[in-house]
């Protein structure tokens, strides 16, 4: 049977957090095999979009300039329609290991089509089809199976906006990291 990738919009919340628990538990595992520290060493938190994907002060095309999860296709240098364009664009640092598992539209209805998520410039772990967060009440998405980043890899998001205009859409997922980094405690 070939594994389940993508993104649904039929989910219930006891689902959310059984699959938010596994990740969290995979992430400290995958910290702990890489020598990131040992499990009372780690914390796990949400995923912030400036902190865990900061980016250039010139338009941001590489992650984000604050703690918003916002894109602005409006750009015309910047950015392009109809053509995958540049969500984040990092490669993370030793210390942490990340995971995504749904998408959250902020704003009643947006651009982006989907969002493709690459292990560096040509390898595809996944592709999220989010137009159907438009039509459900949560306007959100999960995943099939969490996309997650080790330490040191290339973590390259692309959405694909249809038209250029303002995206407000938050990716949830789970940082792994050593305690200090930036809380001190957290759900490990």
């Amino acid at each position: 049977m070939a594994s389940s990738v993508g993104a649904t919009s039929e989910f219930d919340w006891n689902d959310v957090k059984l699959r938010v628990s596994a990740l969290e538990d995979f992430l400290v595992g995958l910290a702990v095999r890489r020598a990131i520290g040992g499990e009372d060493e780690l914390v796990v938190r949400d995923l912030l979009p400036y902190i865990d994907f900061p980016g250039d002060t010139a338009g941001a095309t590489d992650g984000f300039v604050n703690e918003v999860w916002r894109k602005d296709y409006t750009a015309a240098a910047t950015w392009t329609a109809n053509t995958d364009n540049k969500f984040i664009y990092q490669t993370l640092p030793i210390n942490k290991t990340i995971g995504f598992y749904a998408a959250k539209r902020l704003q009643a209805a947006g651009p982006v089509s989907y969002l493709k998520f690459q292990l560096g410039p040509a390898k595809v772990k996944d592709i999220w089809q989010v137009e159907d967060i438009d039509n459900q009440p949560q306007h959100m998405i999960l995943a099939n199976a969490p996309v997650y980043y080790d330490r040191k890899e290339k973590c390259y998001i692309y959405a694909y906006p249809k038209t250029l205009a303002v995206e407000n859409l938050k990716l949830l997922g789970r940082t792994c990291e050593p305690i200090g980094e930036n809380i001190m405690a957290g759900a490990k």
